[in-house]
């Protein structure tokens, strides 16, 4: 949001902090910046001095925390994960454990001569331990 007013930033941030939409936040910023306008210019053509008609009109629209609490108290505004926290963290849990596998796969994607190696010389080992184990097992068994 760079065009905002410097009056909104905080009701902007409170909102942000609370769940809703970019959006949404926007679109609402955008439209009080609008009546904010509208009551300036209203109130200057009225006769009143540029200053004493911004503080009116902003007065007039309402505190942040009076503008914030109505916007919040709108579920539908809000974000997918601050209307349904507890699935969110189910899913951020599973996406997380299924990542886990996946990880060193794709990092060894880029080491594919590596694992060749690697693979080769883990099944040689095991073949020389398991063949190793089954003499010694042959050779008690005979005793």
């Amino acid at each position: 949001m760079p065009n905002l007013a410097p009056q909104f930033q905080d009701l902007a941030q409170a909102l942000r902090r609370g769940g809703i939409c970019s959006v949404y936040i926007e679109r609402t910023i955008r439209e009080l910046q609008d009546h904010y306008e509208d009551l300036v210019a209203d109130a200057i053509s009225a006769g009143e001095t540029p200053e004493c008609a911004q503080a009116r009109s902003r007065a007039a629209l309402g505190s942040d925390r009076l503008l914030a609490s109505r916007v919040l108290a709108r579920d539908e505004l809000k974000r997918w994960s601050y209307r349904h926290p507890l699935a969110a963290a189910w899913g951020r849990s599973f996406a997380c454990a299924a990542a886990i596998p996946a990880l060193p796969v794709m990092f060894c994607v880029d080491q594919r001569p590596l694992i060749v190696r690697w693979t080769l010389s883990v099944g040689m080992a095991m073949l020389l331990t398991g063949s190793m184990l089954l003499c010694l097992d042959a050779a008690i068994a005979i005793r």
